[in-house]
């Protein structure tokens, strides 16, 4: 037989023990929704293959950025870049060298933006980069620092050391004119630099 007072000590001890459970498996779930939302918000965010990025998050930012110049009756640039002749690096050399030397490109376009620049993988080898609130002369610079940086490179793959360019378009926002507009000028820029020999920047006039 038990005695009342062991009978209410024993169930202030489960309950404690219980309520400590609640406490705990409470926090593990939260902890753990954390931790999926902040993997997702990451995907969504950033391309994982090379930390650039992603296309989905340039959706978003365009519009913020477009929506901030227009406020603040700024300008900003946009740049399309495409890696000369990766297909025949793929092909030569295989998808895993590639993937390895966009990965180190993204590292090599992120060390030679200014703090407010943002570069997107666009899709495949092509990359968009917005250079806020800008004037025609720094937005080139930028654009060329960048170049030389990655066609001044050596990247091997194996033993074989890799010369690898980038042909740039460069287009303004001009206040009016919509994301698919601006993405086309700065593209119609690009082919006209791998027209003219490659390794080159042209600026949308």
């Amino acid at each position: 037989d038990f005695s009342l007072d062991y009978v209410q000590d024993l169930i202030i001890k489960i309950r404690l023990v219980l309520t400590t459970s609640f406490c705990f498996l409470v926090l593990f779930a939260t902890i753990t929704m954390y931790a999926i939302m902040i993997q997702k918000y990451k995907t969504f965010e950033r391309d994982q293959l090379t930390d650039l990025y992603s296309k989905r998050f340039f959706d978003h930012q365009i519009i913020r950025i477009m929506e901030r110049s227009r406020k603040q009756k700024k300008q900003f640039f946009l740049a399309m870049i495409d890696i000369d002749d990766f297909k025949k690096i793929n092909d030569n050399f295989g998808h895993l060298a590639g993937d390895d030397i966009l990965r180190v490109i993204g590292k090599l376009i992120k060390r030679n933006l200014r703090h407010v620049d943002l570069c997107f993988r666009y899709g495949g080898d092509e990359l968009l980069v917005i250079l806020p609130d800008t004037d025609n002369k720094t937005a080139e610079y930028v654009c060329e620092r960048i170049k030389s940086a990655v066609g001044e490179h050596i990247f091997k793959v194996g033993e074989t050391k890799v010369h690898v360019t980038m042909s740039i378009g460069l287009a303004r926002w001009d206040g009016q004119m919509g994301i698919d507009e601006l993405v086309g000028f700065a593209d119609q820029e690009m082919y006209i630099s791998k027209k003219e020999g490659k390794n080159k920047l042209s600026v949308h006039e």
